[in-house]
């Protein structure tokens, strides 16, 4: 009889495709192989204001049967007054990537369009959680 199986999963994970990841050069494979070497099976890209859907499914396809990738992004709010709040949100698998484009990412204003014209413009997140998370 076998016992517990355990995983090592990461639910906070940036790639190149965050504003302010550091060495914008690593590959998907790259990425692959660190978290393989980790015994990583499993990990949300959470990226900075960011869902780097080709990116995702890229990591899935050349990852198949190693690790596991989920869509997720991380929000930053000016809610917390002096100090900003840092939000991770991860998505159900079912969700298509239009309907988190068009009623999660829309409404916050966060576009294509605004991050490729100025990544730093999307920093600070005006977040009416409620609100948008009641459109999905």
């Amino acid at each position: 009889m076998k016992g517990s199986t355990w995983h090592r999963w990461d639910l906070h994970y940036h790639t190149p495709s965050s504003h302010d990841y550091k060495n914008k050069g690593k590959s998907n494979q790259i990425l692959i192989d660190e978290l393989v070497a980790d015994n990583v099976s499993a990990v949300v890209v959470t990226d900075h204001h960011r869902i780097d859907f080709s990116r995702i499914r890229e990591l899935n396809e050349l990852a198949a049967g190693k690790v596991k990738f989920f869509r997720g992004i991380e929000l930053t709010s000016e809610l917390g007054g002096n100090e900003s709040v840092h939000f991770i949100v991860i998505f159900p698998e079912y969700l298509l990537d239009d309907i988190i484009r068009d009623s999660f990412l829309a409404p916050l204003g966060i576009t294509d369009e605004k991050i490729h014209r100025d990544p730093a413009s999307v920093s600070y997140t005006h977040l009416r959680a409620h609100e948008t998370a009641a459109n999905l």
